[in-house]
């Protein structure tokens, strides 16, 4: 039968070994440890050191950056019309020195031209895209294809009816360029 004491000792036949008032001396102890480890636990939580701290660079020595080093004609590149509107989806990947795909900062050259391999001749379009801000990424690049994507207005849809290539040049930040080309299949003409 409970005796209204909280302490496991006290219960029995009345017996109050080792009570203070309703409260056993191994609760005190108990809760007294208790409040002292809450308190270093907020002492420390105000004055310990939380995370890593900043590095000064100098003090880094030889670190890797990854960096663009290559561009890519996406394979997915083509010809669509978008509510009446033809457009070229340029899509374009650039690669690190590991050959991983990398976002980098630069502008982008697409040059739409006649033709294929050596026998390609004739800029039928160009286009300039900058990819300087957090904005121009966000407008391009496409995280599940990792690369970016620019869909670029045609005056009309002849190009997609002949064989073209698309020329891709990547200006990066730092001035290097970067260059690739495919040719582009042409669309069958459509039966009327």
């Amino acid at each position: 039968m409970w005796n209204g004491s909280i302490c496991p000792e006290s219960s029995g036949s009345g017996g109050t070994s080792g009570v203070s008032g309703g409260v056993c001396r191994s609760t005190i102890t108990t809760l007294a440890a208790v409040a002292v480890a809450a308190l270093l636990l907020l002492l420390c939580g105000a004055g310990c050191d939380h995370g890593p701290k900043p590095v000064r660079s100098e003090a880094m020595g030889d670190v890797w950056t990854p960096l663009p080093v290559s561009v890519r004609v996406y394979p997915s590149t083509r010809f669509v019309k978008q509510e009446g509107q033809p457009l070229l989806q340029a899509r374009i990947e650039l690669f690190d020195q590991m050959g991983d795909s990398v976002k980098a900062s630069g502008r982008v050259r697409c040059v739409l031209m006649a033709g294929v391999g050596r026998l390609a001749s004739g800029e039928l379009y160009s286009w300039d895209v900058p990819l300087l801000t957090l904005q121009d990424h966000e407008a391009h690049y496409d995280p599940i294809a990792r690369g970016y994507l620019f869909e670029l207005k045609l005056d009309n849809f002849d190009p997609a009816f002949r064989r073209c290539s698309l020329v891709v040049q990547f200006r990066t930040a730092d001035g290097r360029l970067l260059e690739d080309r495919a040719e582009l299949g042409s669309m069958v003409e459509p039966q009327v």
